[in-house]
Parts: structure tokens; C-alpha cells; sequence
């Protein structure tokens, strides 16, 4: 018996029946939240105790986890065994995939990433049941439960949209291969980080509901929802750093970042995340915020739905270099139904228990602490719908017209006063930990140390005042935050600054490597030199290569200056997916040396003939004649332009 001929069957039951196990979980969930409160006699109605459901409740939980478990583990034995007649193996896998790379195709297609989130989900919805038993309000903790069902219920609805183990009409003898650009070791850990990162942020969402619920009164609750979204962003912005890693050493587009949609949409729920723990900074100093960390807790995952939908939907597929597939009705659907589902949600908890929450000023003054980290919430929210807006601008133009995109020109326009904003609130926010003379010392030598950097950049070349200001700015908030991290008294106020000096670091390099870039098309010939900047670059172009199954063109390329010399492969791979350009990178130790091939074209044979009116020279085997020239078009532009054509007669 060919065991491997029922697993297709058996992973497709063994996911319905996980399906069915979180939807019984949302059922019962939404009975003991909403329905059961209802009865006057709710205790002598319920068929069983609390006590009896909550075991119910996380025994179907389980059964439903384990299920899911076993489902992704039979699609990893098909990856596994080369079971070319399940379509999804096909799609994704080849005789030739390394074996790494064969699992990770797990996560290479749009039905096997969103297993993966699926599961992912699965094991949030059992951390938060462990994190809700302390949570004495019965009403609210139900609350809580079918929240975070109801938030995992889309990535098993829009599974059930089409069937990861369908099977051809027939086997074929080998699969289709994986994306080379996914033949990379970032994208081994890159998509599970960023979807364990989007799971998690479920969990602040649905804790958000029972702190409606209870007017803003339980601390317990704000604590774990302060704890989980700092975990969410850990993972988000490990994701987003490995992401921005890729797409440098794959997509050769010269940076980290391209402002692509995919990327943008990740961006918008990590700066969300962002804002929601600056708040809970707000309200563990002086109990104020409430409000909006509700708020912002319910928009960080709508957020991701969003970004679901313009990631996988399709229709940013042309504005997109990394978006999952083409546009499919059905999963669309669902996820625009989701994402309706869930602003009426929150909508309607906002709306019904906004009056409750306790409204506290936030800040007494602008010279205060309180102040500063709300306008920098307050610049997290605006940076956040200023990347929202332009990228969904494709599809909100395409409603009245023309879609358009927005370059990242606007981007890096719209978002450079944030920036510079933020930095500013970095250099100020160590003063407020240090007291008396201290602080006027703290805050001069900074300052100081900042206008020397921007001198020394001035000096070195750098002449855009915003690039300046950001370098004077970017080296005050370092020295500013290095001396608090020294001096630091409390231990969790280590986490930020440490993240503040991250972020000025980040940036000071992409001020310092966006001025200082230098770049230029160049027509490299195999065996000929090209110059760039001072550098001798030698191109050897070896052709019919292969990188598995498909086509690939080397270039190995030999760069000299001076003494030093270096060495570093491009590649032009041919595959199915379309053609794929792997630039050359030499890392050096102020700069990068990076050669992102274009295209590949073969210089046809060339000649040079001189010719004289009426006469003939023979050429490529063709008798050539020059007839006159052609001077009739008049002149034009400031200073005149003259236009003269050769009129040459070509026969055999």
C-alpha cells in the first residue's frame, strides 16, 4: 500500500477538523460572552459550570492545535517524498531543491504561508487561554476568548478558499522548482518571524475588548497587553531587519528598502506597535491613555488584515515585486469580509464604552516627560497613515480613474520631517532622567558633539542641508542616550535606550548612505575594462550555467583600485517565475561596491564604412550606396538645432 497515495486525503481532513475545532471554539466563546449573561438565572441555565467550559473550551483548542500540527507535518512528508501529483509540491519543489529549501516551501506559496500563520495563531490563542484564567470578570474573559478566535478565524477561512492538497489529473516527473528569489538563506527564517509577529498581534487586540469591558480599571490586563505587544514588535521588527537584509543581497535594488507595498504594509503595523507601547509608557507613569491604547491596540491588527489584503489579494501585483500570486475571488472575499467584520467590531466597543474609560490628561505641561512621549506617539500615528496612504494610492486612484503609484520620492519626502522630529524628542527625553546642572551639561555637550559631526560632513563633502541636520540631530540624540544607557538606574529603561540608539544610528547610515551613493549605468564587456570612480572593472561573463534547473549567466567581476583588488558574482538567472537578477556585492569597510546587473544583450557584429556622394562599398555582404544628404527639415530650439539625414540605397 502506497502510504504516501492517502496523505493528500488525510492532510486535508486532518485541517477541516482543526478548522472545525476553532470555529466550535468561536461558538462557544460567543454563547458564554454575549448569550449567556443574558439570562437572568444564567447559572441554572448553563448546561455545565465554568469551570466544566473552560475545559471544554481548551480541549477542542487542543484537539484543534494537534490537528493542524499533523496537517502542516503530512505537507512537509509530501514536500519531503517529491510527491509531484499534489499541486502545491509541484508548484514549489523540484528534484533539484536543496533540501533546506524543500522545507521551506512550506511557506513559499500563498495556501502554505497562511497554514503556517493558521498554526501560528493556533498557539497565540492558547498562550492568551493561559493568560486570561487570572481575569476575575467571567463575562469579560469570554469576551477576550472569542475575540482571539474570531481574530484567527480568517487565515482558516481563506484556506478553505482552495485546498493546498489538491491532486493533478496527472503526475508529473518533476516540480516546477522554487522561486530562485526565495533560494536564499534570509527567506529561511524571514516569512516565519514576520507572520509569528502578525499572530501576535491578536493577542493585545483581543486583551483590548475585556479592558473595554472594565472600564479601564484592570491593571493586570494592561500589563499583559504591554508584555505581548512588545513581543509582536520584537518579531515584527526582527522580520521587517531580515526583509530589509533579502531584498539587498536578492532584489538588487542598490538599499534595505524600496518603499514596495509589502514591505510598507509590514512597516505601518510595526510603527503602530510602536505608538501602543509609548502609550503604555504614558499610562504606567501616570495612569492616563487608556483610550488610546485601546484604540491603537484594535488598528495594530486591523492593520494586519489590511496588509493581508494588499500583500496576497492581487492588486498590487504590478506595483509589487514580492506580492503572494495573482487576484483570487474567493480568498478576496474573505478577506475583505474580515476586514469589515473586525472594524464593526471595534467600532462598535469603541463606540459603546468610549463614555466609561477613564480620561485622563496625558501631559500638564510641555516641559514634562509625559509630553514629549506623546508627541512622539502623536508623529508614530501621522508617519503610519502618511505609508498607509501612499500605498494604497493604487487602489484608491484606480476608483476615480487611473491608478497611481506613489514613488518612493514621495515617501521619503512625506516621512523626512518625522524624522527629523523624532530625533529631536531623542535628544530631549535623557533629560528628564537626570536632574540639576547635569542636564544643562547633558544637553550642551550633545549638541556639541552634534555640530562637530555635521562639520566634519560638511567638511567631507556633504552639502544638503536636511542630510546635515539629520547628522547633527542623529550624533546629539547618540551621545544623548549612550550617557542615560551608562547611567541608567532602573533596568527595564535599558530596553530603550538601547532601541533609541538603534534608531539613530539607523538614522545617521541611511542619511550618510543616501548622500554619499554614487552610481552609473555601464555597458560591461566580457574581457574588456570598464572605469567607475577610480575603479578598474573587469567583467568575465560565463553563460549556460545552471543554478538547478533552471538557466543562469555569471558575471565575474574583478574590481581594482590602486593596490587593492576585489572580486564578487552577478548572476541573470532564466526561470519560469521571469528573469531574476542577483546583483555583486564586495563589502568594504566604509562603503559597498555593488553591481546590479540589467540585462544581458549579445553586440552584434559592427563595421565602419566611409562613404562619398554616389558611391558604392560593398559590406555584411550588401552593396551600399550613398545618395545625398537630406537637409530639408527647418531648424529649431535656442541655439538652432539642424537635422541632417544620409539617404543610402541597400541591395544585395
Amino acid at each position: 500500500m502506497d502510504i504516501f497515495g492517502v496523505l493528500p486525503k488525510v492532510g486535508y481532513v486532518l485541517f477541516v477538523v482543526s478548522s472545525v475545532c476553532l470555529y466550535v471554539c468561536m461558538a462557544l466563546s460567543f454563547v458564554k460572552a454575549f448569550i449567556a449573561p443574558r439570562f437572568k438565572r444564567g447559572c441554572e441555565l448553563k448546561p455545565c459550570t465554568d469551570n466544566a467550559m473552560s475545559k471544554l473550551f481548551q480541549a477542542i483548542l487542543s484537539l484543534g492545535f494537534l490537528a493542524l500540527t499533523l496537517a502542516m507535518t503530512v505537507l512537509l512528508a509530501l514536500l519531503l517524498g517529491q510527491r509531484y501529483e499534489v499541486a502545491y509540491v509541484a508548484a514549489y519543489t523540484s528534484r533539484q531543491l536543496p533540501l533546506l529549501y524543500r522545507i521551506s516551501a512550506i511557506w513559499a506559496g500563498q495556501e502554505g504561508s497562511m497554514m503556517l500563520w493558521g498554526w501560528f495563531g493556533f498557539l497565540s490563542v492558547a498562550v492568551f487561554t493561559r493568560l486570561v484564567k487570572s481575569l476575575e470578570d467571567e463575562p469579560a474573559k469570554w469576551v477576550a476568548l472569542f475575540a482571539i478566535t474570531f481574530a484567527q478565524a480568517f487565515t482558516v477561512t481563506s484556506l478553505c478558499c482552495k485546498n493546498m492538497f489538491s491532486l493533478l489529473p496527472h503526475k508529473p516527473t518533476d516540480g516546477q522548482g522554487l522561486n530562485p528569489l526565495l533560494q536564499n538563506p534570509w527567506m529561511l527564517i524571514h516569512p516565519p518571524i514576520t507572520l509569528l509577529g502578525y499572530a501576535l498581534t491578536s493577542i493585545p487586540f483581543a486583551l483590548s475588548f475585556p479592558f473595554t469591558l472594565s472600564k479601564g480599571s484592570d491593571d493586570g490586563i494592561v500589563y499583559l497587553l504591554r508584555v505581548c505587544a512588545l513581543i509582536a514588535w520584537l518579531m515584527l521588527g526582527a522580520g521587517i531587519i531580515i526583509g530589509a537584509c533579502w531584498s539587498y543581497e536578492v532584489l538588487g535594488w542598490g538599499g534595505y528598502w524600496g518603499w514596495d507595498p509589502v514591505e510598507n504594509a509590514s512597516l505601518v503595523v510595526f510603527l503602530l506597535l510602536t505608538a501602543l507601547l509609548h502609550v503604555s509608557a504614558i499610562q504606567r507613569r501616570n495612569d492616563a491613555g487608556k483610550r488610546m491604547i485601546v484604540a491603537i491596540s484594535m488598528c495594530a491588527y486591523l492593520s494586519v488584515i489590511c496588509a493581508t489584503f494588499i500583500t496576497r489579494s492581487g492588486i498590487l501585483s504590478e506595483a509589487s515585486v514580492h506580492v503572494f500570486g495573482e487576484a483570487h475571488a474567493p480568498f478576496n472575499v474573505v478577506l475583505l469580509f474580515f476586514i469589515i467584520a473586525y472594524t464593526a467590531m471595534s467600532v462598535t466597543f469603541l463606540a459603546w464604552y468610549w463614555k466609561d474609560m477613564p480620561s485622563k490628561r496625558i501631559w500638564t505641561s510641555v516641559y514634562s516627560l509625559n509630553f514629549m512621549l506623546w508627541l512622539a506617539v502623536l508623529l508614530l500615528l501621522v508617519a503610519a497613515f502618511v505609508v498607509a496612504f501612499g500605498t494604497a494610492l493604487p487602489v484608491l486612484t484606480v476608483l476615480i480613474g487611473e491608478g497611481v503609484k506613489a514613488s518612493p520620492d514621495f515617501f521619503n519626502r512625506a516621512l523626512a520631517p518625522f524624522a527629523f522630529s523624532l530625533l529631536i524628542i531623542l535628544i530631549l527625553v535623557p533629560l528628564f532622567y537626570i536632574n540639576g546642572f547635569k542636564k544643562r551639561v547633558l544637553f550642551v555637550t550633545s549638541l556639541s558633539l552634534g555640530c562637530i559631526a555635521g562639520a566634519v560632513a560638511f567638511l567631507l563633502g556633504i552639502r544638503n542641508p536636511y542630510h546635515l541636520a539629520i547628522v547633527i540631530t542623529a550624533v546629539s540624540s547618540l551621545a544623548s542616550n549612550v550617557y542615560l544607557l551608562w547611567h541608567v538606574s532602573k533596568w527595564y529603561h535599558l530596553g530603550g535606550c538601547i532601541t533609541h540608539i538603534g534608531v539613530a544610528t539607523l538614522m545617521l547610515g541611511i542619511s550618510l548612505s543616501s548622500e554619499c551613493e554614487r552610481s552609473k549605468m555601464l555597458l560591461l564587456t566580457s574581457g574588456e575594462t570598464s572605469k567607475f570612480m577610480g575603479y578598474n572593472i573587469v567583467c568575465d561573463i560565463e553563460s549556460n550555467q545552471e543554478q538547478g534547473k533552471f538557466g543562469k549567466t555569471l558575471l565575474r567581476l574583478s574590481i581594482r583600485k590602486g593596490r587593492g583588488e576585489f572580486d564578487t558574482n552577478a548572476s541573470i538567472i532564466d526561470s519560469p517565475f521571469g528573469i531574476v537578477r542577483y546583483p555583486g556585492i564586495k563589502v568594504l569597510a566604509l562603503a559597498d561596491i555593488y553591481v546590479s546587473p540589467i540585462e544581458l544583450t549579445t553586440v552584434e557584429k559592427q563595421a565602419s564604412i566611409v562613404l562619398r556622394k554616389g558611391e558604392t562599398k560593398k559590406a555584411f555582404g550588401l552593396n551600399i550606396r550613398f545618395l545625398r544628404f537630406d537637409v530639408s527639415e527647418h531648424a529649431t530650439g535656442t541655439p538652432l538645432t539642424f537635422v541632417a539625414r544620409a539617404l543610402l540605397e541597400v541591395s544585395h
